[in-house]
């Protein structure tokens, strides 16, 4: 199929105008997670009902999603998420709408697109092109964005690192049908979006309260995690090594400042972060550098530091003290003072952790 005449980010337009236009929107997402390297491979599956239209809640959104083993409602004002398995149920109330950056199911959304389309089209650190479609139905748009990221509600947002993601567009519809995010070493997240209903009938009132799901599922109450307060004590922790015998803690590094790299196995950006670390080490030897695993069994571990060529020391920990640390995704950098006290907690990211180490 001829490469399109238009530019391509007339045609990003083109697609955000259509999206913003459907009230309603649902559709499958088939989400492929595929890291080689890491011998990962995942394929998750779900039922997406979005609803944009005007409502009492505060936010522009309403949504379900339904997976094979979750199921996730937001009504605009409270969210509350369904485990097939457990057959639990946890609420949060008075959800605003930034607060749902966590959703992983919002990630490469429609909902994500209605702003994001527009973002990578007018910003001047997104390159666009056009590749070659078999299919003469699609038409297929290359970006590179440079030290910027999409975030799940659509706005471009500072990275450390560029990413690579590859656009496939219906030409007719103008909208998406896959939608590939590329990382280093051939790993892809790769969604597919098909079933296509556009302004189905509204879901019920009673569908988006949780109190109409208690038959099925109990109520849970959710864990709410805070990221340690700049100047609070870090909580101490003696941990296995994970390349050998013996133990590290926390205490033995008092005197020192510290940065704690907190990470698990199957994660595109703790891959990407690992030349950074080393680098970092290198640059601030009265800096003690300290990788932390969540959660992931010592084999897997010892192959991500063989893979990826991890030269920080790395202590084996557990989902509790990344709780007791405050947070949830990863990687999460933490940087201490020689007394053991919190200077950074990483929540602005690892450019704000290096402006720090410069002045150390």
């Amino acid at each position: 199929m001829p490469i399109p005449t238009e530019p391509p980010k007339s045609l990003l337009r083109a697609a955000q105008t259509r999206v913003r236009s459907l009230q309603r929107v649902e559709y499958t997402v088939k989400r492929v997670y595929d890291y080689p390297d890491e011998q990962y491979h995942v394929e998750r599956i779900s039922r997406l009902y979005q609803d944009y239209t005007p409502s009492e809640s505060r936010a522009r959104l309403r949504y379900r999603m339904d997976g094979d083993e979750w199921l996730d409602i937001y009504n605009g004002t409270d969210r509350f998420s369904c485990n097939k398995k457990s057959k639990s149920l946890q609420l949060s109330k008075s959800v605003a709408e930034e607060e749902l950056l966590s959703s992983g199911g919002l990630q490469h959304s429609l909902y994500m697109l209605r702003e994001g389309l527009g973002a990578l089209a007018e910003s001047e650190n997104v390159v666009c092109q056009f590749l070659e479609s078999a299919d003469k139905a699609l038409v297929v748009i290359d970006m590179r964005l440079t030290k910027c990221a999409l975030d799940a509600v659509g706005r471009l947002q500072p990275s450390p690192v560029n990413q690579h993601l590859e656009f496939t567009f219906d030409r007719r519809s103008l909208l998406p049908t896959q939608l590939i995010q590329r990382f280093p070493k051939d790993a892809t997240i790769t969604n597919t979006y098909s079933d296509y209903k556009l302004n189905p009938p509204a879901l019920k009132a009673s569908d988006y309260f949780y109190s109409s799901y208690l038959k099925t599922y109990a109520l849970e109450t959710p864990k709410t995690l805070k990221p340690l307060a700049v100047g609070a004590p870090a909580p101490d922790w003696t941990l296995e090594r994970a390349e050998g015998a013996g133990t590290l803690s926390l205490q033995e590094l008092r005197g020192k400042y510290v940065v704690l790299d907190f990470f698990i196995v199957y994660c595109g950006p703790c891959i990407e972060s690992v030349p950074k670390l080393n680098k970092w080490q290198k640059e601030y030897p009265n800096v003690a550098f300290v990788s932390v695993n969540i959660g992931d069994t010592r084999e897997l571990v010892r192959g991500f530091i063989q893979r990826n060529k991890l030269q920080l020391p790395t202590v084996l920990g557990s989902q509790k003290l990344s709780d007791a640390y405050g947070f949830s995704g990863f990687p999460r950098l933490f940087l201490l003072d020689p007394a053991g006290k919190v200077l950074n907690n990483g929540s602005e990211g690892s450019e704000s952790i290096e402006k720090l180490l410069h002045t150390i």
